[in-house]
């Protein structure tokens, strides 16, 4: 017998509810009362300082871009189930941070620090400001509100970081 058809539905669902909270606030960092999705966004490029130290120009590979997408497509499910606990678009969900903020180096290569600095001003600039239509996709409904407005800030802030990037 499977030891893992021992658990009922409601202990499947606490450990799935469990998972989703944990991953939303990115492993608790979101519970932290000061300024947490500039915390997440920063655990965000540090994790990908390390990662390019691993894998250089990781970022400019298919697979950073399909990782995006899968990460929106989770952060879409998973804030929306985080805002039947917390609230819409409770500051603890910060999903929608981390996955912008990989927004911003996707397709750069040879990410130096002040890269990753610059694109961290630039991101939580636009997502804190909320320009050029950023604010209105807030509006949308569940998730797709709390993930598309960070995504949108990461589009504009990678544009900007690509111009000076380019011209520097």
């Amino acid at each position: 017998m499977n030891r893992f058809n021992n658990k009922s539905k409601e202990d499947r669902y606490n450990l799935l509810d469990r998972f989703v909270v944990l991953s939303t606030t990115l492993f608790g960092i979101g519970k932290i009362s000061k300024a947490p999705g500039t915390l997440g966004s920063i655990a965000t490029v540090v994790l990908l300082y390390f990662t390019n130290i691993i894998s250089p120009d990781i970022t400019t590979s298919l697979s950073f871009i399909v990782f995006i997408i899968c990460c929106f497509s989770y952060g879409v499910y998973s804030s929306t189930e985080a805002e039947k606990k917390y609230g819409h678009d409770a500051s603890v969900i910060i999903i929608d941070e981390f996955v912008g903020q990989l927004v911003v180096f996707a397709m750069l290569s040879d990410l130096q620090i002040w890269h990753l600095v610059v694109g961290l001003i630039l991101f939580r600039f636009f997502d804190i400001a909320k320009p050029l239509g950023i604010a209105r996709m807030q509006s949308l409904a569940s998730g797709w509100g709390i993930m598309i407005d960070d995504v949108l800030a990461g589009i504009y802030a990678w544009i900007c970081l690509f111009l000076i990037v380019k011209f520097y």
